[in-house]
């Protein structure tokens, strides 16, 4: 074969392949869901489609392309009406279910009750919360009252503050500046709880420093004095 025509032949084989491969089909509803998604703002998400059971006999699993989907008013919490055409074909009005979403702190890992949370062990999502979910307001330097496992919301009732470490507590001083780290020793200037800013007077020099108190007994400068 011609060097010159190989690289035409793979093209056409590519071109045979992808069009003899299957379409992938799917319920109408997550088709309509997934429609509906793409015009939403980003702290809404749709949570149900009650897809017409006339509709849903004439189209029980379609193409996604297939579907269009039409917002004929602004989207908002509760129930409401897209308009849908399947196929080209005439359009109808599908309700949907919207929900906003809520900040909250969604565990890295499995954790043990009683155990401090650090910045490692919580991500902060945006997400629609089961309901009667309270997320917590805040998690890093929160002590776990119940056992956590990976990938679970911490609510409000699964956390409780520690209490505050007093002024004049003993500390090492971490005092973190690009690839430098330095440790020293110092005293809280001020009493302050885990997870909190703190403020810290090195033992040598006298000096302070306004860090966060990641436990009971290390604060962290994040930039040099």
């Amino acid at each position: 074969m011609s060097p010159r025509r190989l690289p035409l032949l793979l093209a056409l084989l590519t071109l045979l392949a992808f069009a003899a491969s299957p379409v992938r089909a799917e319920p109408l509803a997550d088709a309509i869901g997934a429609g509906a998604a793409v015009g939403l703002p980003g702290e809404l998400a749709v949570v149900a489609v009650h897809v017409p059971r006339a509709l849903a006999r004439r189209h029980a699993e379609v193409e996604r392309a297939a579907v269009a989907v039409e917002w004929p008013r602004a989207p908002r919490p509760g129930r409401i009406s897209v308009r849908v055409r399947v196929a080209g074909g005439r359009a109808s009005f599908v309700p949907v279910t919207i929900a906003a979403k809520t900040a909250a702190f969604v565990t890295t890992r499995a954790l043990p009750a009683g155990a401090l949370i650090t910045a490692a062990d919580v991500v902060a999502v945006n997400q629609v919360m089961a309901p009667g979910t309270q997320p917590a307001p805040i998690a890093v330097g929160t002590i776990t009252t119940t056992a956590l496992a990976a990938g679970d919301v911490i609510t409000a009732a699964a956390i409780t503050r520690p209490p505050p470490v007093a002024r004049g507590a003993d500390v090492e001083v971490i005092v973190e500046a690009g690839a430098i780290t330095i440790r020293a020793r110092g005293r809280l200037a001020a009493s302050a709880r885990p997870g909190e800013a703190a403020i810290v007077r090195l033992a040598d020099t006298g000096r302070d420093l306004r860090g966060t108190l990641v436990d009971d007994h290390r604060v962290v400068v994040e930039e040099a004095p």
